[in-house]
């Protein structure tokens, strides 16, 4: 299980509703994640995320509240989401494509207020592609995405990392780092 606690004025970034039997101050799981087997979190400022054996890559949070913009993975249904059925009230899976297939997350981290994913995809001829997506703050160039982008609410792939062997993604405040 993926237990969480915190300020309860920011309840998204519990990923979990706050209850009498379940206080933002008491260390409680996230019901939506109860089946997952989890492999990694990560945690940055207001979203959080986690990453399951299946290569899914789930988030939760929000975007500052001092502005900034959100990312469009957290977005809540009716908010330009169209799986309203499917989806939690707190916690959004991430879909990530490579040339048109669904891909399979294996690497992510968060910093202040941008996320960097680590996708792969086997493609119709059997050729393992691997990508790198970023999104969020970009003010400093975090996302490799060039200093001119302030934010980037979808998820983008940083070209200059396309078919690299990346084996891990780690974020700071304002940077982000691939080995």
């Amino acid at each position: 299980h993926v237990y969480t606690w915190g300020d309860p004025r920011y309840v998204r970034c519990l990923g979990r509703p706050i209850l009498d039997s379940s206080p933002a101050s008491i260390p409680t799981y996230i019901p939506y994640l109860s089946e997952t087997r989890v492999t990694k979190l990560a945690s940055g400022n207001w979203m959080s995320g986690a990453l399951s054996t299946e290569g899914e890559l789930f988030i939760w949070g929000q975007g500052s509240p001092s502005g900034g913009g959100e990312i469009a993975a957290l977005k809540t249904a009716g908010e330009d989401n169209d799986n309203e059925d499917e989806e939690d009230e707190f916690v959004k899976e991430v879909q990530i494509t490579i040339d048109n297939l669904q891909a399979r997350v294996y690497d992510f981290g968060i910093g202040s207020g941008h996320l960097v994913v680590a996708a792969e995809v086997n493609n119709l001829e059997h050729v393992l592609k691997r990508s790198i997506f970023c999104a969020g703050q970009c003010e400093a160039g975090q996302l490799g995405l060039g200093r001119k982008l302030q934010f980037s609410a979808s998820l983008t792939e940083v070209q200059e990392l396309r078919m690299r062997r990346v084996r891990s993604v780690t974020c700071g405040g304002n940077n982000s780092f691939v080995v």
